[in-house]
């Protein structure tokens, strides 16, 4: 192949041809991916190579699992290598704080989650980056090392905070409320699950994290109601049947009622249809000599 800018834009032209015969599964990918790295780095032209770069990260992101690893490697520093690449500088934004946030390099993430919150992006593709993200760090802020689980749930809360705010649905709303009731915060939790129960009350979600919220507030009266509702709606000796009963038998006993809470938990016993149930029959049984002493 010929040198100069022609040639250069040629080459790209057909690895770009390349990039969009790929398909679901990672044949030639790791070949394509590899001239794309090297022409990116050899390029003359720094709008060649910002192409280069960013297809590069797209082909690595398409890769089965993921390569994150590479997508950051493409793109850190992206906005500084290349400055006159402007009109693709919010895609390379919106993959590299994916391929953060997937490889835990949370510090760098929020920078780029502040850039991209910062972005007048298209109303559907934001909502779709900020669900797969907020996916992504409220299971993070679950399973994590104690260290990282601190500021993957920030950020979850940062970003679930947007999604209700711009629109987001029920669901939206109690993952956010169950990430403020993980952070200590059972008030803003409790708004959320009673604003979705407004208009579905009969969401068992809700209705369990309501009552998770109001026992957190120290409100055992309306804690048990809630926990009667899930009671009363659920198949009995299922789990969520069973996770209602060991809750009021809980919120009882701490109460000093302990006669009732005991009353509960022996009528209980034995109803388990479900592994679940099973877990938590077992659970109440170990309840059983404090309770009924």
């Amino acid at each position: 192949m010929g040198s100069g800018p022609f040639a250069a834009r040629a080459h790209l032209g057909d690895l770009e041809c390349r990039v969009a015969m790929l398909g679901k599964g990672n044949e030639g990918r790791k070949e394509v991916l590899a001239a794309l790295r090297a022409f990116a780095r050899d390029a003359a032209e720094k709008g060649l190579g910002a192409r280069a770069a960013l297809l590069g990260a797209v082909v690595a992101a398409g890769a089965t699992p993921p390569d994150q690893g590479t997508v950051v490697e493409l793109l850190d520093g992206f906005e500084k290598h290349y400055p006159d690449a402007k009109e693709i500088h919010p895609r390379a934004l919106e993959l590299r704080l994916a391929a953060r946030v997937a490889t835990g390099q949370l510090e760098e993430a929020a920078r780029d989650l502040d850039a991209f919150l910062a972005l007048r992006a298209d109303p559907a593709e934001r909502r779709g980056t900020l669900a797969r993200v907020g996916r992504e760090l409220a299971t993070r802020a679950e399973r994590a090392a104690p260290a990282e689980q601190t500021r993957a749930l920030a950020l979850a809360r940062k970003v679930y905070t947007v999604l209700v705010r711009e629109g987001g649905d029920g669901s939206d709303r109690i993952v956010l409320a169950d990430l403020d009731l993980r952070a200590g915060d059972a008030a803003a939790a409790r708004a959320l699950y009673e604003e979705v129960l407004e208009t579905d009350r009969a969401s068992a979600e809700a209705l369990r994290g309501a009552a998770r919220a109001a026992a957190a507030q120290g409100d055992r009266e309306h804690a048990l109601t809630y926990w009667r509702t899930v009671l009363d709606a659920s198949p009995p000796g299922g789990t969520a049947w069973y996770e209602a009963r060991v809750a009021q038998v809980t919120l009882l006993a701490e109460d000093g009622q302990k006669a009732q809470a005991c009353a509960l938990l022996r009528a209980a016993r034995g109803r388990a249809t479900s592994t679940g149930g099973d877990q938590l029959e077992a659970r109440l049984r170990a309840m059983e000599p404090r309770v009924c002493k």
